[in-house]
C-alpha cells in the first residue's frame, strides 16, 4: 500500500510559497498558446449549451406540468451525477486518454441534442426523457473537472494554473450571465426543436476542435495496474493526508450547500418582496453574473499565487455576508449592489477552487481529486432543497437569512478545524 507524507500549509508545489513570483509578464501568455485556447473554447461551448438547455427544459417542463417543483427537480437531476459519479469519473480519467474521454462525451451530447430536436419536431417530448437527458448531461459535466481542467493544468504549468482557472472562470461566469438570455431568445423564436439543434451545432464545434487538438499527456506516475475502485480508495486516502486539500474541499461544500442555492430565491424575492415585473427580475438575476464576470477579470489581471487561499476563503465569506444583506433589502437598486458584490465573492471562490485543488495535488492524483471536487460541488441539491423547504414555510427572506447564518457558522468551523485554508 502506498504511504503518503502529511502535507499542511506549505504545499508540495513551491509556487504557493509566500515569496512573490514573476507571473505578471506571463499572465496572458496562455492566450497565445493554441492548446490552451482550444481547451478554453470547448469549455465555453459546453457551458453555453448547458445554460441554453437548462433554461429551455425548465420553461418547457413548466409549460407542460405547471409545477415549479418539477422544474427544480430537473436541476437537481442534472447536478446529481456530480455527487454520484464524480469520483468514478476522476478514476476513469486517469485510466484512459483524457482527450478521448472528452471527445466521446461531446459526441454523445451532440447525438442526444440532435435526437431530442427530432423527437420534439414529431412528438411531445415526455418529462422522463428530459429528465434522462438532464442526467446524462450531468454525467458529461463530471468530465469537465477530471479531464478538461486537468489537461489545462498540464498545459499551463504550476506557475500559471491560477491564471488559467481565472480565465476559465471568466467564460463560465460570462456564459452564466448570457446563456439564459440566449436560451430565452432561441426558445421564443425557434422553439424547443431549434434550441436543441443549436445545442447540437455547438457540440459539433467542440468535436471538431477536439479532433484537431494535440497534446501529449504527461505520465502521472500512477499505478496503471490498479483497478478503478482501488484508484478511488487510494485517492480518498491521499486527500485525508493533505490538510490544505481537505480544507479546500470542505469550503467547496460550504459554498454549494449554503451559498450558491440562494440564486433560486432571487426571482421569488424580486417578484414577491420587491414587486418587480419579469424584465427587472431578469436584470436583478444578471447582477450576480455581472459581478462574477467582473471579479474573474480582476483576479486574472492582478492575483498572485500567495493570495489564492485568502481569495478563496474570504470570497465565500463575502458571498454569504451579501446573501444576508440581500435577504432583507427592500430597494431594488440596493439589492442589485449586494448581488454585484456577492458576484465578486463568488468569482474569487470559483477561480481559486480548481486552482488550489490542482496546485495542492500531486500529478498522480489530480484526476481523482478533481473527481472528488465534482462530488463536493454535487452537494448543491441538498442546499436547493433546504432553502426551498424553508422558503415554503418561512418565506424567502427568512430562508436566505437562515441559510447565510448557517453557512457563515459552517465556514468558521472549517477555519477552526483547517486553519491552512485561510
Amino acid at each position: 500500500m502506498r504511504s503518503y507524507k502529511r502535507y499542511v500549509a506549505s504545499s508540495p508545489i513551491e509556487v504557493l510559497s509566500d515569496r512573490p513570483v514573476a507571473v505578471t509578464e506571463n499572465r496572458l501568455s496562455l492566450l497565445r498558446e493554441r492548446s490552451f485556447l482550444t481547451l478554453w473554447s470547448i469549455g465555453a461551448v459546453a457551458s453555453i449549451v448547458r445554460w441554453l438547455e437548462m433554461l429551455a427544459i425548465g420553461v418547457y417542463v413548466f409549460d407542460i406540468t405547471g409545477s415549479p417543483l418539477q422544474v427544480a427537480l430537473m436541476t437537481v437531476i442534472r447536478m446529481a451525477p456530480l455527487a454520484l459519479a464524480g469520483m468514478l469519473s476522476g478514476a476513469i480519467a486517469e485510466s484512459f486518454n483524457r482527450r478521448t474521454l472528452l471527445l466521446g462525451g461531446f459526441v454523445a451530447m451532440a447525438v442526444q441534442s440532435a435526437g431530442l430536436a427530432w423527437w420534439s419536431l414529431e412528438y411531445t417530448v415526455p418529462i422522463w426523457a428530459l429528465a434522462l437527458a438532464s442526467f446524462t448531461n450531468g454525467v458529461f459535466w463530471t468530465t469537465d473537472f477530471s479531464a478538461r481542467r486537468t489537461i489545462m493544468a498540464e498545459v499551463a504549468g504550476p506557475r500559471r494554473i491560477g491564471v488559467a482557472m481565472s480565465l476559465d472562470s471568466i467564460t463560465s461566469n460570462g456564459t452564466r450571465m448570457l446563456g439564459p438570455a440566449l436560451g430565452g431568445l432561441t426558445l421564443q423564436f425557434v422553439g424547443l426543436t431549434g434550441t436543441f439543434l443549436i445545442g447540437a451545432g455547438f457540440y459539433l464545434i467542440g468535436i471538431v476542435a477536439l479532433i484537431k487538438f494535440r497534446h501529449q499527456e504527461r505520465s502521472t506516475g500512477a499505478d496503471e495496474a490498479q483497478g478503478i475502485f482501488a484508484r478511488m480508495l487510494e485517492g480518498l486516502r491521499y486527500i485525508r493526508t493533505n490538510r490544505t486539500l481537505t480544507g479546500t474541499l470542505m469550503v467547496t461544500i460550504v459554498f454549494n450547500v449554503w451559498g450558491f442555492p440562494m440564486t433560486s430565491m432571487i426571482p421569488v424575492i424580486g417578484k414577491e418582496i420587491l414587486e418587480l415585473s419579469p424584465f427587472p427580475v431578469g436584470l436583478l438575476m444578471s447582477a450576480e453574473g455581472a459581478g462574477a464576470t467582473l471579479g474573474a477579470l480582476l483576479i486574472t489581471a492582478w492575483s498572485q499565487p500567495n493570495m489564492y487561499k485568502r481569495l478563496y476563503f474570504y470570497g465565500v465569506f463575502l458571498y454569504l455576508d451579501m446573501v444576508l444583506l440581500f435577504s432583507h433589502t427592500l430597494w431594488p437598486s440596493l439589492s442589485s449592489v449586494w448581488l454585484i458584490v456577492l458576484g465578486l465573492g463568488g468569482a474569487a471562490f470559483a477561480a481559486m477552487q480548481a486552482a488550489l485543488v490542482l496546485l495542492y495535488t500531486e500529478p498522480a492524483f489530480r484526476g481523482r481529486v478533481m473527481g472528488v471536487l465534482a462530488v463536493c460541488i454535487g452537494t448543491g441539491p441538498i442546499g436547493f432543497l433546504h432553502v426551498g423547504w424553508m422558503a415554503s414555510h418561512l418565506g424567502a427572506p427568512q430562508a436566505l437569512a437562515i441559510m447565510a447564518a448557517e453557512g457563515i457558522a459552517a465556514l468558521l468551523i472549517v477555519a477552526i478545524l483547517y486553519p491552512e485554508v485561510d
